[in-house]
């Protein structure tokens, strides 16, 4: 699919690199975001800056299109702000970590604007979002088959799917975060378990080499990002033994008042226990956090995939 006409509002992390994948792909890719500086390698690589929302919008012609990749904590300001710019017919993604109830409601005031409102749920990390993210997509589903094309384009083969109606796309995005974080869980508590046996002289850079080849739990967290974390630091120590609370965190305890979820009750109390009483499973985590989504361990995560 080619020039397609996309406004993308914030190029941090995420939204950068998938500025750069949709210029690659021959879209048009207008981009925007409070942080000037942030649009720089987009521009540089082709997208169109602007200087403000009134100058975005005014640049997309009509039915447009506008993708928003911004944490949900400033999500509300910036519909707040954008919706009375655009016009019958116009479409909005919501492509961030916003909880499922939320994407609910908003799709409902959009229609009422006569706006479409689409909530994408993104994962994949940083490389994902540059080569080829994975996409949990819900809303009108003739508005997701006439914009499949460029789910395709920006998705890997096969890594993008139609979850449902409004909300369905968040919600499911959400408990993949739930998995995402039982999965980690495990990971960094049989690492903690293989390491304290000292009587063994068990080397961990050899046992996250066998995990990641050709083992039942090799997969991109061990294989591929716990793997290059190790080579760039033996033993993990610069990632902290804290966990930071994180935006995903915040989900993951909606989701426990509402099932019985031991698993990720477990897991979320491992990066609670981690602020007072460190230890080398959070070293995993945070190592983890880092390799796939940027995030550091003297921050909070603004955007978890």
């Amino acid at each position: 699919m080619q020039d397609m006409q996309i406004g993308l509002i914030g190029t941090g992390r995420m939204g950068g690199a998938m500025a750069l994948r949709l210029v690659e792909k021959g879209h048009k890719v207008h981009v925007y975001d409070v942080n000037p500086d942030a649009m720089k390698d987009a521009v540089d690589s082709g997208a169109i800056g602007a200087n403000s929302f009134e100058d975005f919008v005014s640049k997309l012609t009509p039915p447009r299109l506008v993708w928003l990749m911004i944490p949900s904590s400033h999500l509300e300001e910036t519909l707040h702000k954008l919706k009375p710019l655009l016009a019958q017919g116009d479409v909005i993604i919501d492509g961030g970590n916003t909880w499922y109830e939320d994407s609910i409601r908003r799709a409902k005031e959009c229609e009422s604007l006569g706006i479409h409102f689409m909530d994408v749920g993104v994962s994949g990390g940083l490389s994902g979002a540059r080569n080829g993210a994975s996409m949990m997509i819900g809303g009108p589903r003739e508005i997701f088959e006439r914009l499949e094309p460029l789910f395709c384009d920006i998705c890997v083969e096969n890594g993008y799917g139609y979850m449902g109606f409004s909300g369905s796309g968040h919600r499911v995005k959400a408990i993949h975060n739930w998995v995402e974080y039982v999965m980690m869980a495990g990971i960094a508590e049989g690492l903690q378990a293989v390491r304290d046996a000292k009587e063994f002289n068990t080397d961990l850079g050899e046992v996250i080499k066998a995990w990641g080849h050709g083992s039942i739990v090799a997969g991109r967290l061990v294989t591929e990002w716990l793997s290059a974390a190790w080579k760039d630091d033996p033993g993990l120590k610069s990632f902290g033994d804290k966990v930071p609370y994180g935006e995903t965190e915040g989900e993951m305890e909606k989701f426990m008042a509402q099932y019985p979820a031991p698993l990720l009750k477990a897991a979320v109390e491992m990066r609670a226990r981690s602020r007072t009483k460190p230890g080398f499973d959070a070293n995993v985590i945070n190592a983890l956090r880092k390799y796939f989504g940027g995030h550091t361990k003297d921050t909070a995560s603004k955007r978890v995939v």
